[in-house]
């Protein structure tokens, strides 16, 4: 998995994306993918023994594998929420979102906090205390925290996340860490929408964005 190299930016996030073109050719796949399941099902149909069981099989296993599917998802998002809900009553005056570890996120922590490991999501808030990064929402103390003085400005940027040509580019918080000149460091903090199924929209990454500029000055983001 790969990030290349964040486009976008701007003061804000417009529900324009880099992957709408994407997205169309993806869209496309699909129909294709259903046009040809409906050309080979009539022979598929005829090729299998009209059996009770065989029919009953064909019919169920799609469902229940559609129902897994559902009830995995709620699952998860009442998870994800409640992982949220627990760092925002923590930290109330704050953002919280959730972040992939990207292989540009892991670089930039080890210029700044060598040592230091995340899971491949993990939970960011945005408050007084600072930009913190959260391993787990159980703990009690964020697994690192940049105060807002190491922090030079934030920007809005899309990142490529994933390798492929149907990688998303995410909406992302740049933050950029350091005392300022050659040494400071772009962490690239792409937001997940609040159910983890993609990234986030325009209006949830914008909130996110208000959040990290109520403390820090905002500035264009930068190809590095």
């Amino acid at each position: 998995m790969g990030d290349a190299a964040p486009r976008g930016a701007g003061e804000g996030f417009d529900e324009t994306s880099p992957t709408t073109r994407q997205r169309a050719k993806g869209a496309l796949a699909v129909v294709a993918m259903i046009g040809l399941l409906l050309v080979v099902q009539p022979v598929i149909r005829d090729a299998v023994t009209e059996h009770p069981i065989i029919n009953g099989l064909r019919i169920g296993l799609p469902f229940a594998a559609l129902v897994v599917g559902i009830a995995a998802t709620l699952v998860r998002s009442r998870i994800v929420a409640r992982r949220v809900r627990r760092i925002e009553r923590l930290r109330p005056d704050a953002v919280v979102f959730i972040a992939p570890r990207t292989p540009l996120v892991r670089t930039a922590l080890a210029a700044v906090r060598p040592g230091i490991g995340l899971p491949a999501r993990f939970l960011v808030s945005a408050g007084w205390q600072g930009v913190e990064l959260w391993a787990q929402s159980t703990d009690e103390a964020p697994t690192v925290t940049f105060s807002w003085r190491e922090v030079d400005g934030v920007a809005a940027a899309f990142q490529r996340v994933g390798a492929g040509t149907y990688a998303p580019d995410a909406r992302t918080v740049r933050v950029r860490i350091g005392a300022g000149g050659h040494d400071s460091v772009d962490l690239p903090l792409s937001i997940y929408s609040p159910n983890l199924l993609g990234f986030a929209r325009a209006r949830r990454a914008n909130e996110v964005l208000a959040g990290f500029t109520r403390w820090a000055p905002s500035r264009t983001a930068t190809t590095p």
